[in-house]
Parts: structure tokens; C-alpha cells; sequence
């Protein structure tokens, strides 16, 4: 006879009343000297003074005003990695943002396919991502980098539009089932 040893970390995960959804989120990756000025000209929320870690919900507007897109963008010392709505949002942001950039050094690529948004909605989200990653999810405004198989994943904490507590882990789709 074997007798198994629960793991209870797992057992109390599988027992909380936490929800995780997988989105189809697009990403895209913004790379060039001018990247936070030009996304600071074209959207609602300031992007010129973000550091490496910061992140922000903005807003791009049309030359009238409407709203194009919502984005969350993560800052990192060379680059930038947006988080748009959907794939085709990606898409359409790419071509969108391509027509305002005349002079300046600003390069974007899709790496929707690359990455894949998972969000855990409930209470304990914070030990859920401890207990999963061993990190503790940053307070808003920032984000933090971990290594999932040698691959940069991103956690990002957000309380911006719900009463409930929630967290969207960025993960290489490679290492998704």
C-alpha cells in the first residue's frame, strides 16, 4: 500500500474562493529613445517620467478626443511592453500608433502570441502569487519580473476598477497548458 502525502499548499489553493481567468489580452512591445514622449503626446495619463518597474493604466485619444484604446504600460530601461484589451486591439494599436510616429525613434512589435494574460480575482490573491511564485505582488503603480523556464513573466497588482482584490500574471505562452 502507497500512501501519499497531500501537498497542503496546493489543497488550500484549490480550496479558496479565488477565480482565475485567462485573457486574450495583445501585447506589444515598444522599443526606441523616444517611446514614453510619444505615448505622453498621444494619451491621457503621463508617461515621460516612468521609471524601470512602473507601470500604468492610460488612455489613447483620437485628434478628437475619443478614446481609441485603453493600454496598461510597463516600463522597463529600454523598452516598453503594452497590454491592449484584445489581439485585434494589438493590432490596430501597431498601425495606430505607427501613423503619429513621423520623426520619431519609436519601434513596435507584436509579441501577443508570446504572452498570455492570467488574472486571479478574490481575497488572497497575494498569498495565491506567493505561494505559486514566491514573490509578493508589488503595490499599484508597479509591477515585478520573475523567471518561469529561464522566460521573463511579469506580475501586476490592480485595484483601479473593482472592489475586489485581483492580480494579472504576464506569462510565456510557451509554458501554459
Amino acid at each position: 500500500m502507497k500512501v501519499i502525502s497531500p501537498n497542503l499548499s496546493l489543497y488550500n489553493l484549490a480550496q479558496s474562493k479565488s477565480v482565475f481567468v485567462k485573457h486574450n489580452r495583445g501585447l506589444i512591445l515598444g522599443t526606441g529613445n523616444d517611446r514614453l514622449d510619444l505615448l505622453h503626446r498621444l494619451s491621457t495619463n503621463s508617461t515621460r517620467d516612468l521609471k524601470q518597474g512602473d507601470e500604468v493604466e492610460n488612455i489613447l485619444t483620437t485628434d478628437k478626443g475619443r478614446i481609441f484604446s485603453i493600454l496598461r504600460i510597463l516600463a522597463f530601461k529600454d523598452q516598453i511592453i503594452m497590454v491592449t484589451p484584445d489581439s485585434i486591439t494589438a493590432e490596430n494599436t501597431i498601425s495606430w500608433l505607427e501613423k503619429y510616429t513621423i520623426m520619431d525613434d519609436f519601434k513596435t512589435k507584436n509579441i501577443s502570441k508570446d504572452y498570455k494574460v492570467i488574472s486571479i480575482f478574490g481575497d488572497d490573491t497575494s498569498e495565491i502569487v506567493t505561494s505559486l511564485f514566491g514573490v509578493t505582488p508589488p503595490d499599484k503603480g508597479k509591477y515585478a519580473t520573475i523567471f518561469i523556464a529561464e522566460k521573463e513573466a511579469f506580475i501586476i497588482r490592480s485595484n483601479r476598477f473593482t472592489a475586489v482584490s485581483y492580480t494579472h500574471l504576464t506569462l510565456p505562452t510557451s509554458d501554459l497548458v
